[in-house]
Protein backbone atom coordinates (compact mmCIF):
# COMPACT_ATOMS: atom_id res chain seq x y z
CA UNK A 1 0.00 0.00 0.00
CA UNK A 2 1.50 3.27 -1.02
CA UNK A 3 1.54 6.32 1.17
CA UNK A 4 -1.37 8.01 -0.65
CA UNK A 5 -3.69 5.10 -0.25
CA UNK A 6 -2.74 4.73 3.42
CA UNK A 7 -3.47 8.40 3.97
CA UNK A 8 -6.89 8.08 2.31
CA UNK A 9 -7.80 5.03 4.33
CA UNK A 10 -6.54 6.64 7.50
CA UNK A 11 -8.61 9.73 6.84
CA UNK A 12 -11.69 7.59 6.16
CA UNK A 13 -11.31 5.62 9.37
CA UNK A 14 -10.73 8.81 11.30
CA UNK A 15 -13.83 10.43 9.81
CA UNK A 16 -15.94 7.38 10.57
CA UNK A 17 -14.67 7.31 14.17
CA UNK A 18 -15.40 11.00 14.58
CA UNK A 19 -18.89 10.59 13.15
CA UNK A 20 -19.57 7.58 15.38
CA UNK A 21 -18.37 9.45 18.45
CA UNK A 22 -20.48 12.46 17.55
CA UNK A 23 -23.52 10.21 17.03
CA UNK A 24 -23.07 8.51 20.38
CA UNK A 25 -22.56 11.87 22.09
CA UNK A 26 -25.66 13.28 20.43
CA UNK A 27 -27.75 10.26 21.39
CA UNK A 28 -26.51 10.50 24.98
CA UNK A 29 -27.26 14.21 25.11
CA UNK A 30 -30.78 13.67 23.77
CA UNK A 31 -31.38 10.88 26.28
CA UNK A 32 -30.17 13.05 29.12
CA UNK A 33 -32.38 15.91 27.95
CA UNK A 34 -35.43 13.61 27.80
CA UNK A 35 -34.70 12.35 31.29
CA UNK A 36 -34.31 15.88 32.61
CA UNK A 37 -37.55 17.00 30.97
CA UNK A 38 -39.40 13.96 32.32
CA UNK A 39 -38.05 14.62 35.82
CA UNK A 40 -39.09 18.26 35.61
CA UNK A 41 -42.56 17.23 34.44
CA UNK A 42 -42.94 14.80 37.35
CA UNK A 43 -41.77 17.47 39.77
CA UNK A 44 -44.28 19.94 38.35
CA UNK A 45 -47.07 17.38 38.68
CA UNK A 46 -46.11 16.71 42.30
CA UNK A 47 -46.05 20.42 43.00
CA UNK A 48 -49.49 20.89 41.44
CA UNK A 49 -50.87 18.05 43.56
CA UNK A 50 -49.21 19.44 46.68
CA UNK A 51 -50.69 22.89 46.04
CA UNK A 52 -54.11 21.33 45.44
CA UNK A 53 -53.95 19.33 48.67
CA UNK A 54 -52.86 22.45 50.56
CA UNK A 55 -55.86 24.36 49.23
CA UNK A 56 -58.21 21.54 50.27
CA UNK A 57 -56.76 21.11 53.74
CA UNK A 58 -58.62 24.01 55.39
CA UNK A 59 -62.14 23.17 54.17
CA UNK A 60 -61.59 19.50 54.84
CA UNK A 61 -60.38 20.11 58.39
CA UNK A 62 -63.52 22.14 59.08
CA UNK A 63 -65.80 19.48 57.57
CA UNK A 64 -64.14 16.66 59.51
CA UNK A 65 -64.22 18.57 62.81
CA UNK A 66 -67.90 19.45 62.37
CA UNK A 67 -68.82 15.85 61.64
CA UNK A 68 -66.89 14.48 64.63
CA UNK A 69 -68.47 17.09 66.91
CA UNK A 70 -71.94 16.17 65.65
CA UNK A 71 -71.35 12.43 66.07
CA UNK A 72 -69.88 12.91 69.55
CA UNK A 73 -72.94 14.87 70.65
CA UNK A 74 -75.27 12.19 69.26
CA UNK A 75 -73.28 9.44 70.97
CA UNK A 76 -73.52 11.23 74.31
CA UNK A 77 -77.31 11.46 73.94
CA UNK A 78 -77.62 7.78 73.01
CA UNK A 79 -75.46 6.80 75.98
CA UNK A 80 -77.88 8.72 78.21
CA UNK A 81 -80.79 6.88 76.61
CA UNK A 82 -79.05 3.57 77.24
CA UNK A 83 -78.41 4.49 80.87
CA UNK A 84 -82.00 5.60 81.42
CA UNK A 85 -83.51 2.48 79.87
CA UNK A 86 -81.03 0.17 81.61
CA UNK A 87 -81.94 1.43 85.07
CA UNK A 88 -84.30 -0.53 87.34
CA UNK A 89 -87.01 0.50 86.85
CA UNK A 90 -86.37 1.99 83.38
CA UNK A 91 -86.60 5.77 83.22
CA UNK A 92 -88.68 5.87 80.06
CA UNK A 93 -89.71 9.53 80.26
CA UNK A 94 -86.09 10.59 80.70
CA UNK A 95 -85.05 8.42 77.78
CA UNK A 96 -87.85 9.84 75.65
CA UNK A 97 -86.66 13.38 76.44
CA UNK A 98 -83.16 12.49 75.32
CA UNK A 99 -84.47 10.91 72.12
CA UNK A 100 -86.32 14.12 71.31
CA UNK A 101 -83.01 15.98 71.13
CA UNK A 102 -81.57 13.64 68.49
CA UNK A 103 -81.53 14.98 64.95
CA UNK A 104 -82.61 13.06 61.89
CA UNK A 105 -79.43 11.34 60.59
CA UNK A 106 -80.61 11.93 57.03
CA UNK A 107 -80.49 15.70 57.56
CA UNK A 108 -76.85 15.92 58.63
CA UNK A 109 -75.16 18.73 56.70
CA UNK A 110 -71.84 17.85 58.37
CA UNK A 111 -72.01 14.36 56.88
CA UNK A 112 -72.81 15.74 53.43
CA UNK A 113 -69.85 18.12 53.69
CA UNK A 114 -67.48 15.24 54.41
CA UNK A 115 -68.78 13.30 51.41
CA UNK A 116 -68.24 16.32 49.17
CA UNK A 117 -64.78 17.16 50.50
CA UNK A 118 -63.47 13.58 50.40
CA UNK A 119 -61.13 11.91 49.76
CA UNK A 120 -62.61 8.47 49.16
CA UNK A 121 -61.27 6.71 52.27
CA UNK A 122 -62.52 9.44 54.60
CA UNK A 123 -65.92 9.53 52.89
CA UNK A 124 -66.18 5.74 53.25
CA UNK A 125 -65.24 5.91 56.94
CA UNK A 126 -67.88 8.61 57.46
CA UNK A 127 -70.47 6.48 55.68
CA UNK A 128 -69.72 3.46 57.87
CA UNK A 129 -69.88 5.60 61.00
CA UNK A 130 -73.18 7.10 59.89
CA UNK A 131 -74.62 3.63 59.21
CA UNK A 132 -73.78 2.43 62.72
CA UNK A 133 -75.22 5.62 64.22
CA UNK A 134 -78.50 5.09 62.36
CA UNK A 135 -78.64 1.48 63.60
CA UNK A 136 -78.01 2.64 67.18
CA UNK A 137 -80.67 5.34 66.94
CA UNK A 138 -83.20 2.87 65.52
CA UNK A 139 -82.38 0.36 68.25
CA UNK A 140 -82.87 3.03 70.95
CA UNK A 141 -86.25 4.01 69.49
CA UNK A 142 -87.28 0.36 69.26
CA UNK A 143 -86.24 -0.30 72.85
CA UNK A 144 -88.11 2.76 74.02
CA UNK A 145 -91.28 1.79 72.15
CA UNK A 146 -91.08 -1.93 72.86
CA UNK A 147 -89.32 -2.51 76.21
CA UNK A 148 -89.32 -6.29 75.77
CA UNK A 149 -87.87 -6.27 72.23
CA UNK A 150 -84.59 -8.06 71.65
CA UNK A 151 -82.72 -6.98 68.55
CA UNK A 152 -79.70 -8.84 67.14
CA UNK A 153 -77.47 -6.30 68.91
CA UNK A 154 -78.11 -4.34 72.08
CA UNK A 155 -77.91 -0.56 72.12
CA UNK A 156 -74.73 -0.81 74.19
CA UNK A 157 -73.12 -3.07 71.57
CA UNK A 158 -74.08 -0.73 68.75
CA UNK A 159 -72.71 2.23 70.67
CA UNK A 160 -69.42 0.37 71.11
CA UNK A 161 -69.31 -0.20 67.35
CA UNK A 162 -70.04 3.46 66.75
CA UNK A 163 -67.20 4.51 69.03
CA UNK A 164 -64.80 2.25 67.13
CA UNK A 165 -66.07 3.65 63.81
CA UNK A 166 -65.52 7.16 65.14
CA UNK A 167 -61.91 6.28 66.00
CA UNK A 168 -61.36 4.96 62.48
CA UNK A 169 -62.89 8.08 60.96
CA UNK A 170 -60.63 10.30 63.04
CA UNK A 171 -57.55 8.35 62.01
CA UNK A 172 -58.53 8.49 58.33
CA UNK A 173 -59.17 12.22 58.61
CA UNK A 174 -55.84 12.87 60.32
CA UNK A 175 -53.92 10.98 57.66
CA UNK A 176 -55.79 12.73 54.85
CA UNK A 177 -54.96 16.14 56.32
CA UNK A 178 -51.28 15.17 56.53
CA UNK A 179 -51.11 14.06 52.89
CA UNK A 180 -48.53 15.94 50.83
CA UNK A 181 -49.86 15.16 47.37
CA UNK A 182 -46.84 13.04 46.47
CA UNK A 183 -49.11 10.57 44.64
CA UNK A 184 -52.50 10.73 43.01
CA UNK A 185 -55.13 11.17 45.70
CA UNK A 186 -56.95 7.95 44.87
CA UNK A 187 -53.69 6.02 45.32
CA UNK A 188 -52.94 7.76 48.61
CA UNK A 189 -56.50 7.09 49.83
CA UNK A 190 -56.25 3.38 49.01
CA UNK A 191 -52.88 3.14 50.74
CA UNK A 192 -54.19 4.91 53.86
CA UNK A 193 -57.27 2.67 54.03
CA UNK A 194 -55.13 -0.45 53.68
CA UNK A 195 -52.67 0.75 56.32
CA UNK A 196 -55.46 1.55 58.78
CA UNK A 197 -57.30 -1.72 58.13
CA UNK A 198 -54.00 -3.58 58.63
CA UNK A 199 -53.38 -1.90 61.97
CA UNK A 200 -56.90 -2.52 63.28
CA UNK A 201 -57.08 -6.11 62.00
CA UNK A 202 -53.64 -7.00 63.31
CA UNK A 203 -54.47 -5.54 66.70
CA UNK A 204 -57.67 -7.59 66.95
CA UNK A 205 -56.73 -10.86 65.19
CA UNK A 206 -53.04 -10.77 64.36
CA UNK A 207 -53.84 -11.10 60.65
CA UNK A 208 -53.14 -8.85 57.68
CA UNK A 209 -55.75 -7.87 55.06
CA UNK A 210 -54.97 -8.32 51.33
CA UNK A 211 -53.22 -5.46 49.55
CA UNK A 212 -55.54 -2.92 47.90
CA UNK A 213 -56.25 -3.09 44.15
CA UNK A 214 -55.56 0.36 42.70
CA UNK A 215 -55.39 -0.67 39.07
Amino acid sequence: MDAGMAAILGAGVGAFGTALTAGISGFWARSQLKMQLAAQERQQERQVRADHVSQLRGPRRQAYASYVAEISAELMILHRVDTALSSDPPKREEAFGHMQSLQDPGLSTAYEAVLLEGPEDVALAASKLGTVMIAATDRAAEWLGYPESNGPLSLAELLAQAQLARVKFRLCAMQALRADGGDLEVIEAAARAHQLDSALLQRSTGQQPPAPDIS
